[in-house]
């Protein structure tokens, strides 16, 4: 169990790094911190009762198992892109803290432990399967109509294993609870623990692929975005050898000027690789196209379509928004790379070209 448990700690924290080495962009990053954080200290909770061999109902009084459920709702909600309020999220976990309560005066007074040993973990893993198996449900229900949307397909794969893994846990406790196999924790009973810590560390593993991800993306746009230059994609002497036709290249030009118009760069994950697909032309024929036509590496000419973009909205002056909710509709992965790149299109930063506009 020590090493199960140590192996799930090093993830997440390692995950954390990575975390704020990028920067936390989104409302769906803040609660992977948040998930990583409390997973962190549960494992180190678990380890500690694991070490220095607490009492069992150290560990199998402890309501963790209130906090997963809540979690996983508010990653699907902002994944959905669905709006976020912290107050919201707090009240969710009033649970939680109430039953911390219960448990400190469970674990500091033998007399009511006593009394009520079977009752309190009854209730306790009954309302934890409950909780984790109607937050699914609940997440479904309230976001069905936006599980469509771009940013949730971005991360589908992290939302599909919390699926897997929260489902899985919820029924585990509520039979195991049912069959009274739970708190029993004799070396005869330690499947369960070692099921739930397994099926935690699938998920940590699951974020920690998500963050890999993000970093790679973060990568491909560095600070030198805009400083265009011939060596950093194909130079003209490598274009002499396998030029193509003006006709190709007008029908090239055509395709992607119809695809901005209809918003393409609003799309975080576009890559070089992705527009070329929608345009139907290799990666190499549209490096020329966007090199020999705008003048501009792939990046330079994206970021500027959304910088582009945002300057429009910034003048709607109806609209109320935020500016990383700005920076995430114009297609920006960080609100840090937006106002890089705001600056260096416009001279200005974002609040400073709207107070201009003021």
């Amino acid at each position: 169990m020590e090493y199960l448990l140590l192996t799930i700690l090093i993830i997440a924290l390692l995950s954390i790094y990575i975390n704020f080495k990028i920067g936390i962009s989104t409302s769906f990053n803040k609660v992977v911190l948040f998930f990583l954080c409390f997973a962190s200290f549960h494992v180190c909770y678990t380890f500690a009762y694991e070490f220095f061999n607490f009492p069992k109902y150290i560990d199998a009084g402890f309501p963790f198992g209130l906090v997963y459920g809540p979690v996983f709702y508010f990653a699907l909600k902002t994944a959905s892109e669905s709006s976020f309020s912290l107050r919201n999220a707090l009240l969710h976990l009033i649970p939680f803290v109430l039953w911390i309560i219960l448990f400190l005066i469970f674990a500091l007074s033998p007399s009511f432990r006593l009394s009520y040993y079977g009752v309190y973990y009854s209730i306790l893993y009954s309302l934890t399967s409950i909780s984790m198996i109607s937050y699914v449900v609940m997440a479904f229900i309230f976001n069905w109509k936006r599980i469509q949307s771009e940013s949730f397909v971005k991360t589908v794969r992290l939302i599909t294993i919390g699926i897997a893994v929260l489902t899985t846990i919820g029924l585990l406790i509520l039979t195991t609870t049912l069959t009274h196999i739970i708190p029993r924790t004799t070396d005869s009973r330690q499947f369960p623990r070692y099921l739930i810590y397994t099926a935690l560390l699938i998920q940590v593993c699951a974020v920690l692929r998500y963050q890999i991800g993000r970093l790679r993306q973060n990568d491909i746009d560095p600070v030198q975005d805009n400083n265009f230059s011939f060596s950093e994609s194909d130079n003209l002497a490598q274009y002499q050898k396998s030029l193509i036709s003006d006709s190709t290249m007008d029908i090239y030009e055509l395709k992607l000027k119809e695809l901005i118009k209809n918003k393409v760069f609003q799309d975080a994950g576009l890559s070089l690789e992705s527009l070329g697909k929608q345009i139907g032309a290799p990666k190499h024929h549209l490096t020329q196209l966007l090199n020999l036509r705008m003048k501009k590496s792939f990046k330079q000419f994206i970021n500027e379509h959304r910088v582009h973009h945002a300057c429009s909205i910034l003048k709607d002056s109806s609209q109320e928004f935020s500016f990383e909710k700005l920076a995430f509709d114009c297609g920006f992965n960080s609100k840090a790379s937006f106002n890089r790149n705001f600056k260096s299109i416009t001279g200005f930063s974002p609040s400073e070209y709207r107070k201009r506009l003021c």
